[in-house]
């Protein structure tokens, strides 16, 4: 709804559901879309929905859940693994998330949420940065969105 092609992630229904408060953020981000802060929550919730998406299809098609039943989810990282424009971005998201009585609380490595995943009963499938969440031609942009390492996607599967 902001952002130049190639479209990271198209949402057909969303323009209908965010209502006039909505309309008017997409405007504020029309205007005033290339500042870290704004295109780094584009970024975070567009790569998310697509990578999440295209995992919420091999379910469906699946026919249920069943062992190998998945989860597919975000996790932020410590400081010491983010990238710079990811550390940036946090240095405004976390302060204004806390603000909002919606503290950052859980931060993991790779390592430890393979470890955690594991524990209840889980194998870790994948975990992916941004750049790597959808094709590499999506990335080739004239906006502001770029990848950064501040979260990770995680897929992980119920072990039989």
């Amino acid at each position: 709804m902001v952002d130049r092609e190639p479209l990271i992630f198209r949402d057909p229904v969303a323009a209908d559901l965010i209502g006039a408060p909505g309309a008017e953020m997409v405007g504020y981000h029309r205007s005033s879309g290339d500042h870290i802060v704004l295109a780094g929550t584009r970024t975070q919730v567009t790569v998310r929905s697509r990578w999440t998406e295209e995992r919420l299809a091999t379910l469906a098609a699946g026919g249920g859940l069943a062992a190998g039943s998945e989860l597919a989810m975000e996790y932020a990282l410590p400081p010491g693994l983010r990238n710079e424009t990811g550390a940036a971005y946090a240095g405004f998201a976390l302060a204004v998330a806390a603000e909002r009585g919606e503290p950052w609380l859980s931060f993991f490595t790779p390592g430890q949420l393979s470890g955690l995943l594991q524990a209840s009963g889980m194998t870790v499938a994948e975990q992916v940065r941004q750049r790597g969440a959808v094709p590499a031609a999506l990335w080739d942009r004239s906006d502001a969105l770029r990848p950064l390492d501040l979260c990770r996607l995680a897929r992980a599967t119920v072990s039989p």
